[in-house]
């Protein structure tokens, strides 16, 4: 089994826009990709025509969502989570 991938709406953005170096693009090809509410409420948030919005609403259908609100914040012990990364635009 692979590792998880929870995604920063940047790096979603950018893997749309194709500015995300090549082995990037082929971890998030290969493994389960993670999303929380508020990269979608950050992606969706820009300005879009009606293609690209299909195109992100698509993508966040076939991701796993994590619903952030403060009683699963309250609960979680994030630093327990086991084989969860985290991609964003400041990690090598």
């Amino acid at each position: 089994m692979g590792l998880n991938y929870l995604l920063d709406s940047n790096v979603i953005i950018d893997y749309f826009g194709e500015k995300l170096p090549e082995s990037t693009v082929e971890i998030l090809g290969t493994n389960e990709i993670f999303t929380a509410t508020v990269s979608q409420i950050e992606v969706l948030g820009f300005k879009m025509d009606e293609n690209d919005e299909l195109k992100f609403l698509d993508f966040f259908n076939k991701s796993t969502n994590f619903e952030l609100d403060q009683e699963t914040i309250n609960q979680a012990d994030f630093k327990e989570i086991d084989q969860l990364v985290v991609i964003n635009l400041f990690q090598d």
